[in-house]
């Protein structure tokens, strides 16, 4: 069974017994700064990588690493890299290492540009010719849930989101896919530990650490918020681009991840972890301006009593030109004329926001304060507050499709169990 299943039985009190389920599969969809790559790129126009000063692929920079015997040599894309702005027209503003792991799964045209004695060496590679191209990744601690709030007078800006989060707890912004997300339901790591088969982006991948220590409760904006981490590595040619792809924010750009993980129910104690369900999970609210968590919040209002995905509608659109929706959206989903590509869109809200049309609407839901604590009390956060969200930095629907894509998998015996 998918979570999703699993979770809907369990709310109409019909909880699968060992006899209908061994297996759960679980998910997360998550923006994350943590994504980076190790290629190994072959020789192009006879460049002797030997003498190469400098290698960038689509106008990133990558770090030179060993030239091998046939010429090709290893390089590594860092997370935080971005293309400089550039007259390409292939090559976007803010091109950034998720756009690049994107179009490399797409099978696109790829700029290479070798710097070494001779001068500059630039050719077109596609991703057939790359060797090998592994992504590597760490979902840390607040994408695994956490509501940010910001408690300051002044509307505050924060290198990692890509619009000021307004103040006196006006609005919140969101983490985390509930009561699918692997750890949720796998809380003791009964059954992922370093080496465990996953899927990330939709092709088999492998778990590579669990930060599960003594700093295990995570820390997300400076704040513990009781999340371990999970570091992952897969094949980037073969994974599927709809669950990838860069995010523009205010310092340059984060990336988009999914990860999908098959739980075992083993005993009653794993079925009763699975049988959590958003409204039972704790959701800590930091406030983003003091660095202090201030309170608790559940899932429920998040994705129970809201909705999961834009729905748009073409005839509001008012043709106003520069179209501030499709100019803002930090995945250049937006279409001018009133569309959106699916395939990009995370159902974020951004859009919610710019369209003067109204052309994008979605009920992002609202958060309630479950608990304050003692910091919260003192900034003003009361038990029952509603907080509205105002952008969401998870996707609940395309975690959703990943748990499905796992279940035929493992249905279709592409995915065995180890």
């Amino acid at each position: 069974m998918t979570a999703a299943e699993f979770k809907n039985a369990v709310r109409e009190g019909k909880t699968p017994n060992f006899r209908d389920v061994d297996l759960v599969t679980c998910a997360t969809c998550a923006v994350i700064s943590g994504i980076s790559a190790v290629m190994t790129i072959p020789a192009v126009g006879g460049a002797d990588y030997r003498d190469c000063t400098s290698l960038s692929l689509n106008g990133i920079e990558c770090i030179r690493g060993k030239v091998n015997d046939d010429g090709s040599m290893e390089v590594t894309v860092e997370a935080a890299a971005v293309s400089p702005d550039r007259t390409s027209e292939t090559i976007p503003k803010n091109y950034c290492t998720g756009d690049l792991l994107r179009d490399i799964a797409e099978g696109k045209e790829i700029e290479i540009a070798v710097n070494g004695k001779d001068g500059i060496l630039e050719d077109i590679i596609f991703p057939e010719d790359i060797v090998s191209a592994r992504l590597y990744a760490c979902i840390g601690a607040g994408e695994n849930g956490c509501v940010l709030v910001n408690g300051g007078e002044k509307p505050l800006k924060n290198e990692h989101l890509f619009q000021p989060l307004g103040a006196d707890f006006s609005e919140a912004f969101v983490y985390g896919c509930g009561e699918i997300t692997p750890f949720v339901n796998d809380p003791d790591l009964r059954s992922m530990r370093a080496g465990t088969k996953i899927l990330v982006n939709g092709i088999i991948g492998t778990i590579m650490a669990i930060n599960d220590g003594e700093d295990s409760e995570g820390v997300f904006a400076g704040v513990k918020v009781g999340r371990p981490s999970l570091s992952v590595s897969a094949d980037i040619k073969e994974m599927m681009p709809e669950f990838m792809g860069g995010l523009a924010t205010k310092s340059g750009r984060e990336s988009v991840i999914a990860v999908a993980v098959a739980i075992p129910v083993l005993d009653s104690e794993s079925m009763a972890a699975l049988s959590v369900l958003d409204k039972d999970i704790s959701l800590p609210v930091i406030d983003l301006d003091k660095s202090v968590r201030v309170g608790d919040a559940g899932y429920d209002a998040v994705w129970q009593d809201a909705d999961r995905s834009i729905e748009v509608n073409p005839l509001n659109c008012l043709y106003c030109g520069g179209c501030p929706a499709g100019s803002l959206c930090p995945r250049k989903a937006v279409i001018l004329g009133g569309g959106i590509i699916q395939s990009r869109c995370i159902s974020c809200g951004r859009c919610l926001n710019t369209c003067p049309g109204e052309v994008y609407s979605m009920n992002p839901g609202s958060i309630t304060i479950k608990e304050g604590c003692k910091e919260g009390i003192k900034e003003g956060i009361k038990e029952g507050m509603s907080i509205p969200i105002k952008l969401r930095l998870s996707d609940r629907r395309r975690a959703e499709e990943l748990c499905e894509i796992l279940k035929e998998m493992i249905e279709d015996g592409e995915f065995s169990i180890d």
